[in-house]
């Protein structure tokens, strides 16, 4: 893992920290991931103005982006909110580099399963889901990256609390 900042030297440290103790907890749930390597650069700049141009939507605070032979994760910061953020990215980089090819639910709901999501997000998706606000199922099924949901927030929203909550139930299922 490679990190590149315009931020402090402890931005750099603190972005190793994570990752290397999220790659420790998947070792214990889930060793067939925690064993995938590839090579990853972390891309943190030191705040939301320097981010800006390289931001692929409007409520993003990170991304991955990966292709043959690297792998990145870019953010605008690093700090308690982004560190959800780098973990949920970090598990994209995990999943595509032991060579899963998933339906894009899975993998953002295995993303935000194995993070894990911060308890007042998760508490604020089953909120959400509870009142009744859904996206049709087979929208969900079949969305892709780069679909036009992911510049909507409300869409985005959506999309990502049910397929959390639909890969957390395949998770603790008995079978």
């Amino acid at each position: 893992v490679e990190v590149l900042t315009t931020d402090s030297p402890r931005t750099a440290q603190r972005v190793l920290g994570e990752l290397e103790a999220l790659r420790r907890a998947m070792e214990e749930t889930a060793p067939w991931l925690a064993n995938a390597s590839a090579p990853l650069r972390v891309v943190v700049f030191s705040g939301e103005e320097e981010f800006s141009r390289y931001r692929i939507n409007a409520h993003s605070p990170a991304y991955f982006a990966g292709g043959p032979g690297w792998s990145v994760i870019v953010m605008a910061k690093v700090d308690d909110a982004a560190a959800a953020s780098l973990r949920h990215e970090f598990i994209h980089f995990l999943l595509r580099s032991s060579g899963r090819k998933l339906p894009l639910w899975l993998e953002e709901g295995l993303a935000d399963a194995l993070s894990p999501l911060p308890k007042s997000e998760a508490a604020r998706r089953v909120r959400m889901l509870r009142e009744g606000r859904l996206m049709p199922w087979l929208e969900v099924f079949r969305a892709a990256p780069g679909a036009a949901l992911y510049q909507d927030w409300e869409q985005a929203r959506l999309f990502y609390a049910q397929s959390w909550a639909l890969t957390e139930a395949l998770i603790h299922s008995a079978e």
